[in-house]
């Protein structure tokens, strides 16, 4: 039974299959005696640089509007030279892994030493400058700054009655709510309510803004929608007093896009999200069955079964490709 949703793992499922399995239905641990599931709950842990570089921006953003809320003094400088010592660190580390062979680095990534994929998989071609990756981030955390300083969101912060920032999804303030049995996560950045219960939801994005379809709901359609009905569902929020903006943060601009929906809106993306638990309850019960745990030990399907993505992006940046290369070599 599917017992928890969200966007993204309904985009891995739509992306690839297989990557479904192993995040999701595998059962993988990293006690696990069988070698390959063992191998999988360690991939799960890895980032590729992207990945990476986001997730650091996005943490200078919390620990900027954290100390904003509580009214601590905010040093940029003193943020900026944090991230500076991580960005040396993580690199160091993971450009370590590169001496050793394809199991040694996975044993290393098992007992925790950080590990880009990249480097993971070999490196090959890949160059790294902890210098160049500080300064594109801080430029990029110079441009933002600029922007939410002239937009005012810090003021919003301070004086916001209540203040999410990127909360914890267990708990009772967490953001998620229940469809039909279900835990629909929005994993929010930064949402603040004002005193006239108006709600604001941010989400910052480093890659690529991406054009609404008018045939069809994209992804940030989808994914600011959910965001929307957090709200709305958990808290009785009326619609018109939410919105969803989408920070799209570069180091030369910042792109923003503003989300709303109504009550037609709505109704349409809860059919969605029931559609996408229908598919994946399809999948939990075709291929584990009832009580099959075991990687590809199922009745119905088996992981051979299961499709390859059919983006060649999407294999890129997968920490799972090692073993579906080894899979296509057999």
């Amino acid at each position: 039974m599917v017992r928890k949703w969200s966007v993204s793992r309904d985009q891995i499922l739509q992306t690839c299959e297989r990557k479904y399995f192993f995040q999701y239905l595998s059962g993988a641990r990293m006690n696990s005696r069988d070698h390959m599931l063992r191998e999988i709950a360690i991939l799960k842990k890895i980032n590729n640089t992207l990945a990476w570089k986001g997730k650091i921006l996005h943490g200078i953003i919390a620990d900027y509007y954290k100390k904003t809320f509580a009214r601590e003094s905010v040093s940029v400088e003193e943020i900026v030279k944090k991230v500076r010592d991580q960005i040396q660190k993580d690199i160091s580390s993971s450009e370590s892994f590169l001496s050793s062979n394809l199991e040694e680095r996975l044993e290393r990534a098992a007992h925790g030493e950080f590990v880009l994929l990249e480097h993971l998989c070999g490196g090959k071609g890949i160059s790294m400058s902890d210098e160049s990756i500080a300064h594109e981030i801080e430029e990029s955390f110079g441009a933002f700054y600029e922007w939410q300083c002239a937009e005012g969101i810090d003021d919003l912060v301070t004086k916001s009655s209540r203040c999410w920032i990127e909360p914890d999804i267990f708990g009772k303030d967490a953001p998620v709510f229940d469809l039909d049995g279900v835990s629909v996560i929005a994993k929010v950045d930064l949402a603040i309510e004002d005193h006239l219960g108006n709600i604001i939801i941010f989400d910052w994005k480093t890659g690529k803004q991406i054009e609404n379809s008018p045939s069809r709901m994209s992804h940030p359609e989808l994914q600011a929608s959910i965001y929307q009905l957090w709200p709305h569902i958990k808290y009785a929020k009326e619609l018109d007093k939410i919105a969803a903006r989408f920070v799209y943060i570069k180091k030369e601009n910042i792109g923003f896009a503003e989300y709303r929906i109504d009550e037609n809106k709505k109704e349409d993306v809860i059919g969605r999200v029931r559609r996408s638990i229908s598919r994946m309850e399809y999948f939990d019960n075709t291929i584990l069955g009832e009580s099959q745990m075991k990687l590809g030990d199922s009745p119905t399907l088996a992981l051979k079964d299961l499709n390859y993505s059919f983006f060649s992006w999407a294999c890129t940046f997968c920490q799972y490709k090692i073993v579906c290369k080894r899979s296509l070599e057999q």
